[in-house]
């Protein structure tokens, strides 16, 4: 039978004047809760992790937040039943270690056991493997770290403080990654000519549009249009324009270090500019023809 240990930790948000924007305060809840799965999922993929917000004290913004881990008697023992508190020992490492290095790499790293010694600014610091691993590799719980102008501060503690960020020091905390830059790199090719496969005329969302193209002639890709005046054309049937028919764009393509082949791949196609549309039939009315391919 399953069993379930819990802790409580609680949020204390610094604002100027006693209130929060409701966004700020849920975006922060969110990224903390996303930083607090992944780590989870680095120390015991097998352990499930439930979340949850008690209600906020009367006249402040003092969120506790309830962390149950709800786990078999075969995966946990009594041994490591500070499990969760662990977790926040790496979350409040984390968040520590980027403040101090304030996105920039450490100038010497040395390992030592299950620790590694961080030498920056010619001041040297000890943290758990664990800490550092996850700081230097861990995209999402990077990007999950934001700053909000409505926020001067932020404390969380359970009986004691575990987390503190001061105003001062926001700016460091959300800085990049200097580890994680140099993963991918971002270009703009001009003139491109991509043939359409599949034009998707009437998108749910205007403001992310994506069509599928054969990128020179040969690969399929899915590329977001941002050129405004060509989606604002499309929609006022200025063209008509279906699929086989191709465009003459510059196209920023980002593309990832693949470590297994040690070369970067494409990974991302934006048409940020269309300079012409080159027919495969020339069209004879202004009716766009929008089927597939």
């Amino acid at each position: 039978m399953n069993k379930t240990i819990q802790e409580k930790y609680e949020y204390s948000y610094q604002v100027a004047d006693n209130s929060v924007d409701i966004n700020a305060l849920l975006i922060s809840q969110l990224h903390f809760s996303t930083i607090v799965n992944e780590v989870a999922k680095k120390v015991n993929p097998e352990l499930q992790l439930n979340i949850r917000v008690i209600a906020p004290k009367g006249g402040s913004f003092v969120f506790q937040q309830v962390i149950e881990c709800i786990y078999s008697p075969n995966i946990l023992s009594g041994e490591n039943i500070h499990y969760i508190a662990d977790i926040f020992v790496i979350v409040g490492g984390i968040i520590g270690l980027k403040q101090w290095l304030g996105g920039k790499k450490a100038e010497k790293i040395e390992h030592n056991g299950d620790n590694v010694n961080i030498t920056f600014n010619g001041e040297t610091k000890g943290v758990t493997f664990n800490i550092f691993n996850i700081y230097s590799k861990d995209k999402i719980i990077n990007s999950a770290i934001e700053k909000d102008e409505a926020i001067d501060g932020l404390i969380i503690q359970n009986k004691h403080p575990i987390i503190e960020v001061k105003k001062e020091n926001f700016n460091a905390l959300t800085s990049s990654n200097g580890y994680l830059e140099g993963d991918t790199k971002e270009e703009i090719k001009p003139l491109v000519k991509l043939f359409i496969k599949n034009p998707d005329l009437v998108p749910k969302n205007p403001k992310l549009v994506k069509w599928d193209f054969l990128y020179d002639g040969i690969y399929k890709i899915k590329a977001q249009i941002t050129d405004q005046k060509f989606l604002d054309d499309i929609s006022n049937t200025v063209y008509r324009i279906g699929a086989w028919d191709a465009i003459i764009a510059d196209v920023k393509i980002i593309s990832k270090f693949n470590e297994a082949v040690k070369v970067f791949l494409p990974d991302v196609y934006e048409v940020v500019k269309v300079h012409k549309i080159d027919y495969r039939i020339q069209p004879k009315q202004s009716k766009i023809e929008g089927e597939g391919f």
